[in-house]
């Protein structure tokens, strides 16, 4: 060993890591949990079919249709509308 090699151990051991407390883990498994259900709410719209946040189902005092409005994660739909008159 000579005397570059011990200055640089020696300075490598008078390097100290930051002391960030809980709030680092906290933030870093929420930040975790986050990025799961934004995975999990992209894979799950396009293959469930009926998932919604809001379904709204609409009285047009008839049987012909019933209509109903859903409100989802990626906007919403409008389902069984009569023509405009």
């Amino acid at each position: 060993m000579n005397a570059t090699t011990s200055s640089v151990n020696n300075n490598i051991k008078s390097v100290k890591m930051a002391k960030t407390g809980i709030f680092h883990h906290v933030g870093t498994f929420l930040l975790f949990v986050a990025a799961i259900l934004l995975l999990i709410t992209t894979i799950s719209a396009p293959v469930i079919g009926d998932i919604a946040i809001l379904k709204v189902m609409l009285t047009n005092k008839s049987d012909l249709r019933n209509s109903s409005v859903t409100f989802g994660t990626f906007g919403h739909c409008i389902l069984d509308v009569a023509p405009p008159q």
